[in-house]
């Protein structure tokens, strides 16, 4: 998901979709700390919220409760933390 080429996201997305594992969950997040694209990062929200687990939920709360100050992710990320947990109950 970190790569550049929006094809290759796009087919580890599938994959991941495809077969959600509870360990993807931990690289997930870690991807949204680590020096990853602000594309990479949103793609692993999508992601996190399509997954039906308590731990990808908790997350994207994380996420979502972050305030600009105190963290340094985009607003966009954790507005679509937000979305995602609205969308995907």
């Amino acid at each position: 998901l970190s790569d550049e080429d929006e094809s290759v996201r796009g087919a580890a997305a599938g994959v991941i979709r495809s077969a959600p594992d509870p360990e993807i969950v931990l690289a997930l997040q870690q991807m949204l700390v680590a020096g990853t694209s602000d594309d990479a990062k949103l793609e692993a929200v999508a992601l996190l919220g399509s997954m039906p687990s308590s731990e990808s939920r908790a997350v994207l709360a994380d996420l979502a409760r972050k305030r600009a100050r105190a963290s340094r992710l985009p607003r966009a990320i954790r507005k679509a933390a937000q979305r995602a947990i609205r969308e995907n109950p």
